[in-house]
């Protein structure tokens, strides 16, 4: 009996170190998993890291070109604007310069901005008005000396007044 009871106890210590070992094992495991996890957390999060950096150094590549272009086509619609005035220029310039031929031919008389071309002018002007015998009957303009009256309708009288015939002094 002496004998199995120390199997028994010899059993229950194997047994309670067995546990123990099994407890130190699981508990390992558990602390393996543990750093395992934290481990791929901690990667997760530097590739997230990386990954929005990449993302950040794309948007700011896109936008840098996106304002690249904006710059690029303000420039194109300038230059084109400055190619459209200066077209415009040299129009300006032919039709003055045959402005200034014509003006030459003519001994500047053609010029209305000349004393011979504003007395032109004027004489022009005046060869419009209509001068002579009832002339403001034949055409109407701002000379005329007619006049828009208008009439209103009279009111008629409903009540018959008779007359009075009183003398000065007496009053009726």
């Amino acid at each position: 009996m002496a004998e199995e009871e120390a199997n028994i106890t010899l059993e229950v210590e194997e047994t309670d170190t067995s546990q123990a070992d099994a407890q130190a094992a699981a508990e390992a495991q558990a602390q393996a998993e543990a750093d395992a996890k934290a481990k791929a957390d901690a990667k997760a999060k530097a590739d997230a890291e990386e990954a929005a950096k990449k993302a950040a150094e794309e948007e700011a590549a896109r936008v840098a070109a996106e304002e690249a272009a904006e710059e690029a086509a303000k420039k194109a619609a300038e230059e084109a604007e400055l190619t459209e005035q200066l077209k415009e220029l040299s129009e300006l310039t032919q039709k003055t310069n045959a402005l200034w031929a014509q003006g030459k031919k003519t001994n500047w008389e053609s010029m209305s901005h000349t004393q011979s071309g504003a007395e032109k002018f004027n004489l022009a002007e005046r060869k419009k008005l209509q001068s002579g015998f009832m002339s403001n009957m034949i055409h109407f303009g701002t000379n005329s000396i007619t006049k828009n009256i208008k009439t209103q309708p009279q009111q008629k009288k409903t009540r018959q007044t008779r007359p009075q015939f009183s003398s000065m002094f007496l009053r009726r």
